[in-house]
Formats: C-alpha cells, structure tokens, sequence
C-alpha cells in the first residue's frame, strides 16, 4: 500500500515545490501577519477593556477562578484553571487580569484564523485585513473585554482549525497529538465543542486516511491527547472537596459532578425545540417556544415566566415582565406625625426629589430617587419609603381610635406607623402591637417609634405561627383589627432586586404558602366579632395569595367573609380587584410593584 503524500495547500498552490511535493518554507509576510494581528486586536481591545469588577455571570467568571470555586453548569474546569494561571500575573487587580485574560483570547483565536487563512492560500495582508475585521465585529469586541468563557472557546477552536491544516498539509504526529488535547480542553471548556469537534476529526481521518491506515497506533495519539485534555473534569470533584466559597451545587458526588457538567438543570428549558417530531407538534410547541424566548429576552427564569403567562395571561404577563427591567420607581408616604404634608412637599422639592401626590392618600411619588433619598425629608423622617401600592393594606385594615390593632410579621415597623396614624387622624390612638419573629427588628422599630413621635406602640418578640405563647398580646378575639404582611417569594419587587429572580425557586413559594396559611389563622384568631383580619404579601403568586385566603375561609367555614376594598382603592387601580374582591396588583412600567391584599370581616 502507498503511503499518502503530503498534499498542497487546500487554496492557491503558492508556497508549494512540485519536485519535492513538499510546502516551501512560509514566508515573512505569511508568519508575521499572525503576530500583528495579534498585537492589533489586543492594542484595540486593551483601549476598551472593562478596568474592575462586572456583575451576573460576568462576575462569577472574574471571582471563581481566583478562589478556585466551581463555576455555574457545565462547569467550565478549562476555563477556571487557564484564568487561576493567568490570573497569578501582577497587573492591575483580579478582576482586570479575569477581563485582560478574555482579550487575549480572542486575539489569539484571530490570530490563528490569520493562520489558517494563509494556509488556504490567501494572501498575508488580506487574511490579516479580514481577521481583523472579524474581530471588529460587535459580539467579538464585546466578548473580549470582560471575563467569560466563549474568548477561550473561540481561541481553542480556531486553534483547532488551524491543526487540522497542518495536518492534512504535512501529516506531522505533533499536530494529531496537539489537536486532540485541544480537543479535551475544549470540551473541558463549552459543551458546544461537542458539535465542532466531529467535524475537524472526520476532516483530519480523511485527508491522512493512507497514513493512518498504515500506520494504525498513530490513532492512539490523539486519543491519549484528549483524555489529557478531558482530565481538567478531576478539577471539579476535587475542588468541590475543598469546600470553596463558591461551591456550584457542591458536585462531590457521581450524580451531583454529572448534574453539573451536563447542564441538567436547564435541559427543560428547551424540550419545545426539540419534541417536534411532525409539523403538528411544532405548532402545538410553538407556545412554549414563545416562552422560552420571552424568558431569554427578559432575563427571567422560565418558571416564573410560565407561572405569570399561565395566572395573568400574555398581556399582563409581558407587561409585568417588562417592567422588572427597568428602574423601580420611588415612592414615599407622609408621616403626619412629624409635620404636615405640605411641609413634606416643600422639604422634598428643596431636596431636589421633584416630588408629586400620588392617588393613595398621604403617598408621593419622587421624580429624583437619588435626591430623595439623600435627602433632609427622608433623612428626617418627614417621610417614608414604601410603595404605592403596599400603602394599601394598612387602609385595607381601617381607623380604629382607641381601638386595639395588631401588626403582625411587622418588620422595621413602616406598617406599624400607618395603622396608628389612622387611628390618631380618626380621633384618638389606637393601642398598636407590633411583633415579629426578630428581636433586633423590633428594635428598630421601638427606635423609629420614639423618633418619629408614634405614640401607644408596643413591640413584641414572638412566633405568628403561635401567638398564644406570646407574652402581651392581646387576647384572642379582642383585637378590632389585625395586619398580616406574611414573608412571601416577593415577585411582585423583584426588580428593587434583580438578583432574587434567580435565587427563589417554585418550591419556596409552596414551602412558603404552608407557613402563610399558619400565620394567617393565627392572626384571625385575635380579631373580635365584627373585626377585620388583612392579609398581604408583594408577590404574584396564586398559590401565596388567593390559594392561601381561599383555604382559610373554607377552614372557617363563614367565620368570615371579604370585605369591600373598593372605598380604599383608587380608581384607575379597580382593575386590580379581582372577583373575589381581592386586590392584586402586578409590577407596571413606571407604576408601582405587584403587591396583594384581602380584608376579611369575623361576622357578629
């Protein structure tokens, strides 16, 4: 059998010796245009590169390889490990080493597709014109000045395609072995390169198959490359032994590494793209390929986009996803205690606030959040900070002079403040209880009571799911109103905190629920006949809100039955009270936060 000879380049035969049928040493232009490119798109993106600390993944790619944690699935063990080494340089802090790192990736990957343009017989100035180019392309930029893993995935495959020339140009064993450990770091480094790679292998098999077939232990060359470059996955298990800061599902064990690695976790995520075996079933998926992308397009976790499409519909469900992009608008209430409402105006619009009444008595909304909060008028505590929409409940429970109302779950006590300055607007004070779980939160309250001059508040240490072991509290059934604000998801607020959509899961708001309905029986135990019991929360979730008050009532079997909202609530917000006459509002774009409220009578 003949052994295959070196074959030319796959474009132009220049740089080719016909008598010897061997590649003619390159030239100047063809090994230094590699380089420039390299220097060039470096220069370029060093004039850009993001100098500290980014945020989301960009973040956890900056952090994790420094302390050597575990990254997000599928892991990334090539990309930790290069950027741990890289980062080891003394330039600049951490974070600027994460991000140079990423630019020297790319340069390096478009380098070498300077390389292998050449090798496809492309002039030197003209593959070293269109890499750069490539490189000014947009997503290219973008990715090469801050820290994440697809620099390094586009370096090790353009790496790649380059070995796989000189392969098929000179059959050197240096470039079979270089390929497949590129390979295993590859792989080591984005999943993705399980789609590429085949393709490079079928390509390299082919253009050596007569080598390869003569000399048939050359095939174990790469092979043994390649588990080289798949051993980086001992990094995971072994890093995760060590109990690293950020310990990604803490993959110590066979089923939590391949959890990982294999992106388990988000596979469901996609099933429509790929359970379409007929036309049908793509129309029947199109749906829930709908949604997906509207949880890509919104940065939202599916679950939540699913749980808001299927309990709003699509309308309600867009806008409230779209209004969690963008900024939280702020909203203020008066404290009457500590000066009139024109006061408070006129020391906010000196403040800069630009603040405007909003339609629920006693709220402002500031067209500066910044200036407001910086503020004499908040600093002061002419007024509060809370939203539009939660100022409801605590009219939901009514004035009650000299009456007795309980705050429930009070928190730092904004609630508390409210209920008695319905009380002391109505004629006199209320006998006002605050409790909560935390003692260093009623702490704060009893200081935020003496400084803003509540009068007959008194705080109390104590479990809501167990009131009767609350020392203070008033009696069972003596109480004219009581105000539950229950620990919920907090979907309604998730764009005063972005971060929580990907902290809080489905299973929260069912453990949560459990304890909500607990709390909500415990509550109404204390309120007399004819008195009233609020329950709220600043979700939006059936099952933390209508499931949970639907459940109570039927437990109490006409103990109690809903009350009228509509007196408190303003007329452009109607639409929010649903038929049950519960009001749940959903975040707007420029309006407030999704937030629910249910008023509920014992009958006499």
């Amino acid at each position: 059998m003949q052994r295959d000879r070196p074959r030319p380049p796959l474009g132009t035969p220049q740089g080719w010796d016909p008598v010897t049928e061997r590649p003619i040493a390159p030239s100047i232009a063809a090994r230094l245009a590699p380089l420039f490119v390299f220097a060039a798109a470096l220069g370029l993106y060093l004039r850009t590169l993001m100098p500290g600390m980014a945020f989301d993944d960009w973040g956890e790619m900056q952090t994790v390889p420094h302390i050597l944690g575990i990254a997000h699935p599928t892991g990334y063990p090539t990309y930790i490990l290069s950027a741990w080494l890289f980062e080891l340089l003394p330039l600049g802090s951490i974070a600027f080493r994460a991000n140079l790192f990423a630019a020297v990736c790319v340069a390096v990957a478009l380098a070498a597709m300077t390389s292998t343009t050449i090798r496809l017989g492309v002039r030197p100035v003209i593959a070293a014109a269109v890499a750069i180019a490539t490189g000014a392309i947009g997503t290219v930029w973008a990715s090469a000045v801050v820290a994440e893993v697809n620099p390094l995935h586009l370096a090790l495959l353009a790496l790649l395609v380059d070995r796989a020339l000189a392969w098929a140009e000179v059959r050197r064993t240096r470039d079979l072995a270089l390929g497949g450990l590129l390979i295993g770091l590859a792989l080591g480094n984005h999943l993705l390169s399980a789609f590429s790679a085949p393709f490079l292998v079928l390509f390299a098999l082919w253009a050596g198959r007569w080598t390869l077939i003569e000399r048939k232990r050359l095939l174990l060359v790469p092979v043994l490359t390649g588990l080289l470059g798949l051993a980086v996955y001992a990094y995971i298990p072994i890093a995760a032994s060590f109990s690293p800061a950020l310990p990604y599902n803490h993959p110590t064990t066979w089923s939590a590494f391949m959890f990982l690695v294999t992106g388990e976790q988000f596979r469901g995520q996609y099933d429509g793209l790929f359970a379409t075996s007929s036309l049908g079933l793509f129309a029947d998926g199109l749906p829930e390929l709908w949604q997906v992308a509207l949880a890509r397009a919104t940065a939202h976790p599916r679950w939540i986009v699913d749980l808001w499409v299927r309990e709003l519909g699509r309308e309600r469900a867009v806008e409230a996803l779209r209004a969690d992009l963008e900024p939280a608008p702020l909203y203020l209430w008066h404290v009457p205690f500590t000066g009139s409402l024109v006061e408070a105006l006129d020391m906010l619009a000196a403040d800069g606030a630009e603040p405007v009444t909003e339609v629920v008595p006693g709220c402002i909304r500031a067209g500066n959040a910044q200036a407001a909060v910086r503020g004499r008028a908040v600093g002061e505590g002419r007024v509060l900070v809370t939203d539009a929409a939660a100022q409801l409940a605590a009219l939901a429970c009514g004035a009650h002079p000299g009456g007795v109302v309980v705050d429930v779950a009070a928190g730092r006590g904004t609630k508390t403040v409210q209920l008695q300055a319905l009380a002391v607007a109505a004629g006199e004070p209320a006998a006002v209880y605050a409790l909560d779980l935390h003692a260093f939160k009623m702490d704060v309250v009893s200081r935020r009571m003496r400084a803003l001059g509540v009068p007959d508040v008194t705080t109390l240490v104590g479990d809501a799911t167990a009131l009767a072991a609350v020392e203070g509290l008033p009696a069972p059934g003596t109480a004219d109103a009581v105000l539950l604000d229950a620990p919920c998801t907090g979907l309604g607020s998730l764009r005063r905190r972005p971060e929580k959509r990907w902290r809080v899961t489905a299973e929260d708001g069912e453990r949560l629920a459990v304890l909500q309905g607990r709390m909500l029986s415990q509550a109404a135990s204390l309120v007399s006949d004819g008195g009233r019991v609020v329950y709220s929360t600043c979700t939006v979730n059936r099952m933390e809100n209508h499931d949970v008050v639907a459940a109570f009532l039927e437990r109490e079997k006409g103990a109690f039955a809903t009350a009228d909202l509509t007196g408190i609530v303003p007329g452009e917000w109607r639409g929010d009270i649903g038929a049950e006459g519960w009001f749940q509002s959903v975040p707007r774009p420029g309006g407030p936060d999704g937030h629910f409220v249910a008023a509920l009578t014992r009958a006499r």
